[in-house]
């Protein structure tokens, strides 16, 4: 027989196999997303997940997509700074 595991725990070890970061940090991102990329960005975006290390982010246009491009360094510095030792390796986009 299986012994309770609290459900945090349970949630830990769920989203550790697919490769996400702690549950603190998914439940939080949205919420700290003006903070990591600033205001006029965090207008016209939004973060989508992160799996393996790669952070999706989700824009309208192209346009956007390549200030997202041309800021990655920036924007793993942002999450860095709220969400240390959590590690990002890469910055994609997502248009639509």
């Amino acid at each position: 027989m299986y012994e309770p595991v609290p459900l945090a725990k349970g949630l830990e070890r769920y989203f550790r196999n697919l490769g996400a970061p702690p549950v603190n940090v998914v439940a939080s991102l949205a919420n700290e997303w003006e903070s990591i990329v600033g205001p006029a960005l965090a207008a016209v975006t939004n973060p989508v997940e992160i799996i393996d290390e790669v952070l999706t982010i989700s824009c309208n246009d192209s346009a956007w997509a390549s200030q997202i491009s041309w800021m990655e360094t920036q924007i793993k510095d942002g999450f860095y700074q709220i969400f240390r030792p959590t590690k990002i390796v890469q910055v994609k986009t997502k248009i639509g």
